[in-house]
């Protein structure tokens, strides 16, 4: 095995913006620099809304420009196309031995960097979503789903490793491209210091928009007026925001409660430890706040089809994951009313999963794996 020292190692991301993958490809930064890896974050897109530790990052496009969205997608932008072919983004990479890119679009750059300067050595893809599952939500075309399938299969051949963040994740690519990645869970963190107060009955955490199944809320609120309703996170349109809020005006809805802003890492754990339960708007490819919310003593309900729910059957926690809507509200109203007895019967493997899911335990495993290739 190479010495630490020798090894560098870069961790790609396509865009600075808060999210899941950010926050995942963060917490392996700090972890594998703790433990003796020259490792950096690699920011695609210089458009970022992250506070970046400038000694442990750096962006790969060298210019901010106007922040111009590529129709339908939310999440892509005219920046990602220009990194992939600016000779400066693709230098930069020549000083990695091993790049993490986290998802397809970061993917992109270090192959290419790969192929005209033999650097990265190692390019290894940890999978939150596939690009086929994420373009069908946008598009019926059969052709622009073939050419996307082409070209992930493409990606996926010429990677030295393959990561999926979940089961359901690692299910969906051996069923489109007939392979089996390794799986490695995300972490979650945690303060011990539990309070015993709970100020909010049901919170919502996720990136706002118009596509985050915003009735569901609406359906809760109305059939439980006597518990408070939580939407945290920011918007990523102000639009949808506005229109939201009119709608629960002309509803005379009054128990919704919008923290529309972005939360810090300590921000939200205090928001989960004064919180009774913690609910999935829809079912997602993994679903990092249950976990979160469960080791800061707030009780998730998750839905069948989200690659958390995969997790919780394993670890014995299948009464937190619902497959309809019934179920969902009859959860909704149990755990609220019996919150304080269902959280002390959870407490041992609470602590279980604690150390089980550690960041630092998932930032070993990872590095086990790509020092293994």
């Amino acid at each position: 095995m190479v010495s630490c020292q020798k090894i560098k190692i870069g961790i790609i991301i396509d865009s600075g913006n808060v999210g899941g993958v950010q926050k995942i490809a963060i917490e392996e930064v700090k972890i594998l620099n703790k433990l003796g890896y020259f490792t950096k974050l690699l920011v695609m897109d210089k458009n970022s809304s992250l506070n970046i530790n400038k000694h442990y990052s750096e962006y790969l496009f060298p210019k901010s420009l106007p922040k111009i969205k590529l129709y339908p997608f939310d999440f892509l932008t005219f920046n990602h196309l220009l990194c992939n072919i600016n000779p400066m983004s693709i230098l930069r990479l020549k000083a990695y031995d091993i790049v993490i890119a986290h998802n397809i679009i970061a993917t992109i750059l270090p192959l290419i960097s790969q192929k005209l300067t033999g650097k990265p050595k190692k390019i290894v893809l940890y999978y939150h979503d596939t690009a086929y599952s994420i373009i069908q939500l946008y598009f019926g075309s059969f052709l622009i789903k073939g050419l996307v399938k082409i070209l992930e299969k493409y990606i996926i051949k010429y990677c030295d490793l393959i990561i999926a963040n979940s089961d359901l994740t690692a299910e969906i690519i051996k069923e489109t491209y007939k392979f089996k990645p390794s799986v490695i869970y995300p972490g979650a963190k945690y303060k011990r210091t539990t309070k015993k107060d709970k100020k909010y009955d049901i919170l919502f955490v996720t990136r706002w928009n118009k596509r985050r199944n915003l009735e569901l809320i609406i359906k809760i609120a109305k059939k439980f007026p006597f518990y408070n309703v939580v939407m945290a996170g920011i918007w990523s349109s102000n639009n949808d925001k506005n229109t939201f809020v009119e709608r629960i005006k002309k509803k005379k809805i009054t128990n919704i409660i919008i923290i529309d802003k972005y939360l810090s890492e300590n921000e939200l754990i205090a928001l989960y430890q004064v919180s009774k339960i913690y609910v999935q708007t829809e079912p997602v490819a993994f679903g990092m706040g249950a976990l979160e919310a469960f080791m800061n003593c707030c009780l998730p309900i998750v839905w069948e089809k989200s690659g958390i729910s995969y997790l919780f059957n394993k670890e014995n926690l299948s009464e937190f994951i619902v497959s309809n809507e019934r179920q969902l509200l009859e959860r909704v109203d149990i755990f609220v009313r019996k919150f304080f007895r269902l959280s002390k019967e959870k407490e041992k493997i609470r602590e279980i999963l604690r150390k089980k899911y550690s960041w630092e335990s998932h930032a070993k495993k990872i590095l086990y794996e790509i020092l293994s290739i």
